[in-house]
């Protein structure tokens, strides 16, 4: 069944808006402006929030049509396919999910 979920969801977690300061406190944000990228960025609520406490210019890269449509809300700088087209050679930081398990019991099993 968790397969199923995972199926529907089309991989899509996202981080969890409490998990954000916390992951936030782990970078010391940039001195200057710097870029930084997430690759699988939903509807890139995660990556503005972290953008904005890094001090980076975000990039988002969303497979999905409708999510990607929501990161364009949030910056012009987001492409809308899959990530293994994207040269991101040049991005201070990458940001990504880590990888969450929706077990049969429908509960998250990350460890933070």
């Amino acid at each position: 069944m968790a397969r199923l979920k995972s199926v529907i969801a089309e991989g899509f977690y996202p981080t969890p808006k409490s998990v954000l300061p916390r992951i936030a406190n782990l970078v010391t944000p940039s001195p200057v402006l710097a870029a930084g990228i997430d690759p699988c960025a939903g509807e890139g609520k995660a990556m503005q929030y972290l953008a904005a406490q890094w001090n980076l210019t975000p990039y988002l890269v969303e497979i999905n049509t409708q999510r990607g449509a929501e990161c364009r809300k949030v910056t012009p700088n987001t492409l809308v396919m899959d990530i293994a087209s994207v040269d991101a050679a040049n991005m201070a930081l990458v940001f990504d999910n880590p990888p969450y398990s929706d077990r049969e019991k429908g509960v998250r099993d990350e460890l933070f």
